[in-house]
């Protein structure tokens, strides 16, 4: 730490808002580490469950970063190791939203996919069940029997 501690009016120091800053960044990378490894495995349940402590470390996550941000004339001043430490943290939570965000897209990708082939189904049968009329203006179902060549010209 420098000789002398850069505390703001608050009584804050530039590096407890640092420590602060690493310390949440931390724990959203360790949370969105989390919910990788859920959406890797396919569990919604510990996915959902982890939304919540997502949503109250990111509110918590930009509260220190505002004061952090306040006193951002005074982190040149601050400890180098502590600044290092800062831009690794930072590094680290970037690489984890990174992934975080192509996982969440393959999810979205595989599911939308997923709705295509039900749907499509879904039409393919009831094309098979739709009332079908003949050459003649007679009504058939899509089910019923249909006339199959066995090279003979036999009516199954």
């Amino acid at each position: 730490m420098s000789g002398q501690q850069n505390v703001t009016s608050g009584g804050e120091t530039v590096e407890r808002a640092m420590s602060s800053v690493i310390a949440m960044m931390d724990r959203l990378d360790a949370v969105l580490k989390q919910e990788n490894e859920a959406l890797a495995k396919m569990d919604r349940q510990k996915f959902l469950d982890l939304q919540q402590e997502k949503k109250n470390l990111a509110k918590n996550y930009e509260l220190e970063a505002q004061k952090l941000n306040a006193m951002r004339e005074k982190i040149s001043t601050a400890d180098e190791s502590l600044k290092s430490e800062l831009k690794q943290s930072y590094k680290n939570f970037e690489d984890r939203s990174d992934e975080n965000l192509k996982s969440l897209k393959r999810r979205g990708d595989g599911v939308k996919a997923l709705n295509a082939r039900i749907v499509t189904a879904a039409r393919e049968i009831l094309v098979q069940q739709r009332e079908q009329y003949d050459a003649s203006g007679k009504v058939y179902s899509g089910r019923a029997n249909k006339t199959v060549s066995s090279g003979l010209m036999d009516t199954v």
